[in-house]
């Protein structure tokens, strides 16, 4: 008994050894170059900055990618077609043309990170107020500069301040 399984067990290793042989060769195959490119980079490249909070530029990566044509509420109509995005911090209302490119967006979130620039801003000049409510609003289209400013309401005792900075920090 102890020699047919051991007969087995070298029938199996040896039937192993030979299969690990090639028989035909291995072909190299090139493939050909891909390029992915995104339509919306020059959005991308104006609503976004190293302080832009994550969930925000999560939104704007989603909307900068999303293809028009494949929406269901899509006709094929080459003027403007609108499309609004949405989660739990804010929403976008993107404008595009009927290539998918965006022309213009509104935007606006709340209970995202206050950047350290904005926050910097207020505690020095306002030492003593402490933030009530805060929204980040951008405006885009293609054709000019990106407007991104932070609104916010300081409270101090019974006393109410509206503030609204650009994305340096810097009081409007």
């Amino acid at each position: 008994m102890k020699n047919l399984l051991f007969g087995f067990f070298l029938l199996g290793l040896t039937s192993l050894g030979f299969s690990q042989n090639i028989i035909g060769g291995i072909e190299e195959v090139k493939l050909a170059d891909v390029y992915l490119s995104n339509i919306n980079a020059d959005y991308l490249a104006k609503v976004q900055d190293e302080n832009t909070a994550k969930s925000v530029k999560h939104l704007e990566n989603i909307a900068s990618r999303h293809k028009i044509t494949e929406s269901h509420k899509y006709d094929g109509r080459d003027d403007e077609f609108k499309t609004r995005f949405e989660d739990a911090n804010g929403f976008i209302n993107a404008y595009y043309d009927k290539d998918g490119k965006i022309l213009s967006t509104s935007e606006k979130y709340k209970n995202i990170k206050i950047p350290d620039e904005v926050k910097n801003t207020i505690y020095s000049k306002f030492p003593d107020w402490s933030v009530d409510n805060f929204v980040y609003v951008v405006y885009y289209d293609s054709d000019k500069d990106a407007v991104k400013t932070y609104q916010l309401i300081l409270r101090k005792d019974n006393k109410k301040k509206k503030l609204k900075l650009d994305h340096n920090g810097n009081i409007k």
